[in-house]
C-alpha cells in the first residue's frame, strides 16, 4: 500500500520561505505607512480638541489666550491647565509618536508639563500632564513691555497665518522660532547631533494648531517662507532674513 502523504522537498521549502520573505517585503513598509497614518490621524485629532479648547477659553475670557506659563503659590500653571476643564482627558494632550510623555524639562527638572511640580500634581500620577504639545514661543512668548501677561486676540492681524501650538517631543510648555534647528532624541533630550527636531515631524510635516483654533500640517520651512508665521516681537527672530539661518539648520525629519 501506497504512502498517501508526501513530505515537501528543500527545493519546494526554500521556494515558499522566498515567496514569504517577498511578501513580508512589500507588506511591512505598508504596515508601517498604515501606522504612522494612523499616529498623525490620533495627533490631529487631539490638535483639534485643544484647539476648540482654546477657542471656548477665549470666549469665555473676552477674547484672550490662556497664558503660557506664570509663577503662583504652589508651582507654575501652564496653559494646558487653563484648558483642561474644557479638554476634560489627559489623553488629548498625548501624541502618539512621542516615546515619552514625561520628558524631562532641562531648566526646571519638571516631568512632563512644567505643572507637575504644583504640590497638587506632584504625587498624584493620575493628575500629571504629558507633554506632546507646546505655545508658539514667537507671538505667544508674552514678554510685552517687560510684564509676563497674556495674549489677546485682538492683537493679531492673521490669526490664520499665525502659529499658536505646535506638536513637541520637548517639554517645554512653549517652543519658539529659535528652536528650528536644534536637535533631540527620541526621548526629547537636546543632543548635539540627531535626525531628529525639538518638533515632531509625521511624514514630513508638523501638525500646528494656528491662532484661529484650525489645524493644518506643515513643512517647517512653510512657517518661516512664504510668509512668517512665527510673527516673533523679539529682535532676533522678527524677520524672515534672521530666521533663515535657523531654519536652514533644521533636522531631516523636516527635509
Amino acid at each position: 500500500m501506497k504512502n498517501k502523504y508526501r513530505a515537501f522537498t528543500l527545493i519546494e521549502l526554500l521556494v515558499v520561505i522566498a515567496i514569504i520573505a517577498i511578501l513580508a517585503a512589500i507588506l511591512f513598509p505598508v504596515f508601517a505607512k498604515a501606522r504612522e497614518r494612523a499616529k498623525t490621524t490620533a495627533c490631529i485629532n487631539n490638535e483639534r480638541q485643544i484647539g476648540i479648547g482654546c477657542m471656548t477659553y477665549t470666549d469665555d475670557f473676552d477674547g484672550v489666550y490662556p497664558i503660557n506659563r506664570m509663577q503662583i503659590v504652589g508651582g507654575t500653571w501652564t496653559w494646558k491647565r487653563a484648558i483642561y476643564p474644557y479638554v476634560k482627558s489627559y489623553d488629548a494632550f498625548k501624541c502618539p509618536s512621542v516615546t515619552n510623555y514625561m520628558a524631562i524639562n532641562p531648566e526646571t527638572g519638571a516631568k512632563g508639563d512644567e505643572s507637575n511640580t504644583m504640590t497638587a500634581y506632584r504625587n498624584d500620577p493620575s493628575q500629571q500632564m504629558p507633554a506632546s504639545y507646546g505655545y508658539s514661543g514667537g507671538f505667544f512668548f508674552e514678554t510685552g513691555s517687560g510684564t509676563r501677561r497674556p495674549r489677546r486676540m485682538s492683537e493679531l492681524k492673521e490669526p490664520a497665518n499665525t502659529l499658536f501650538i505646535l506638536n513637541t517631543r520637548m517639554s517645554y510648555p512653549d517652543l519658539g522660532p529659535w528652536m528650528m534647528n536644534s536637535r533631540c532624541d527620541v526621548k526629547g533630550n537636546i543632543v548635539s547631533t540627531s535626525k531628529l527636531g525639538a518638533f515632531v515631524a509625521h511624514g514630513g510635516r508638523i501638525p500646528i494648531i494656528m491662532a484661529d483654533g484650525h489645524v493644518q500640517a506643515l513643512k517647517l520651512i512653510q512657517t518661516v517662507q512664504p510668509t512668517d508665521m512665527w510673527k516673533s516681537s523679539d529682535p532676533l527672530y522678527n524677520t524672515q532674513a534672521k530666521l533663515m539661518p535657523f531654519a536652514n539648520g533644521m533636522a531631516d525629519e523636516y527635509k
